[in-house]
């Protein structure tokens, strides 16, 4: 391309010219690259060989990139650390991790089943003494309550073998005492006839101590007998025989500590019933004795009410740890919250 300066000098202007903006003027004038003439004609020639059109890329391959950047591959695998702000050299380069939360469990309940106990020992009056008759003779006596006729049977040094339906039986052969019966009554007192009372020198003193999984010192048996209709039904067994499933029983375990005056105590180990077949153990309730269903005094009532409202009377008992502390309203809302 050719032109006119204002200063009426010729100018030639080349493609590289163009794009680098050099430029040469025409003879006798002033030239303000520094380049040769012949420097800028090669520039020229390049360029027209270089205006060819230009071919498409290859397509992307990561197999290729990975030989020749190796160090430019991340593997997503693996959590990417940040380097420590120079500011903030403590603050965590670690991205915090997605906190995942598991949907809310429906509420799990388990239905439960009463059991009806006609007969019951209150083993806080189960007591032994020295039978005034009879000299180195223990004689026994307790409380119980029965809401239909029962019988009473103490064997003294007894074993029980649970899987021949919790039979009882004396060491030595013994022969335990009669059944006593007694009527539908509450708060009646049972007292063990003198001539089947303990005989101490016939027993080791570490046999009336110590205790096995299934020999107890002092066992005493409680039987019912279950009515089915118009059908009468009588003990077919001897006292500790094997129990059937038309007889409700309950069966108080116990040993003997001897005190410091020398004298012998029971103390109660456990209870089991016997209801259709099966055996429980009874475990025991704490706060029973205040709450509205206990035995306290008439009148009195200190100490019965819900330990979480404190008006309503307490009547619920909390699992596993089978304290009676609260009524049923709150009860009901405190397993509903948790």
């Amino acid at each position: 391309l050719a032109g006119r300066s204002p200063s009426q000098g010729l100018l030639r202007f080349s493609h590289s010219a163009k794009n680098t903006g050099n430029f040469t003027m025409g003879a006798g004038h002033s030239r303000r690259n520094h380049s040769s003439t012949n420097e800028t004609a090669q520039r020229a020639t390049e360029v027209q060989h270089t205006n060819q059109p230009l071919q498409a890329p290859s397509p992307y391959n990561h197999v290729q990139r990975q030989q020749y950047y190796p160090h430019q591959v991340q593997h997503h695998t693996t959590t990417p650390v940040y380097p420590p702000h120079p500011m903030y050299p403590s603050y965590n380069t670690h991205p915090a991790p997605h906190s995942y939360e598991p949907p809310a469990q429906p509420e799990q309940t388990q239905k439960t089943s009463t059991i009806r106990n006609d007969v019951n020992l209150k083993k806080k009056t189960l007591e032994v003494h020295e039978d005034p008759a009879k000299p180195n003779h223990l004689a026994l006596s307790f409380s119980f309550d029965a809401a239909a006729p029962c019988s009473i049977s103490v064997f003294f040094n007894a074993n029980e073998n649970v899987q021949d339906s919790c039979r009882l039986t004396q060491q030595s052969g013994a022969i335990p005492g009669p059944r006593v019966h007694f009527k539908k009554g509450l708060g009646q007192v049972f007292k063990l006839d003198s001539a089947y009372s303990l005989d101490l020198s016939t027993v080791p003193q570490k046999d009336l101590l110590a205790t096995g999984p299934e020999r107890f010192p002092v066992i005493v048996r409680l039987e019912t007998i279950k009515k089915e209709g118009n059908e009468e039904r009588e003990f077919s067994q001897p006292p500790g025989g094997p129990l059937p499933k038309w007889v409700q029983a309950q069966t108080t375990y116990a040993t003997l500590v001897k005190g410091e005056d020398g004298k012998y105590i029971v103390r109660v180990l456990k209870q089991k019933i016997w209801v259709d077949g099966t055996s429980y153990e009874l475990q025991e309730i704490y706060g029973i004795e205040g709450s509205a269903g206990g035995t306290g005094a008439a009148g009195d009532d200190t100490g019965k009410e819900c330990v979480i409202c404190m008006s309503e009377a307490r009547d619920t008992t909390v699992l596993p740890c089978r304290h009676m502390c609260m009524c049923s309203g709150c009860a009901k809302l405190l397993r509903h919250q948790t």
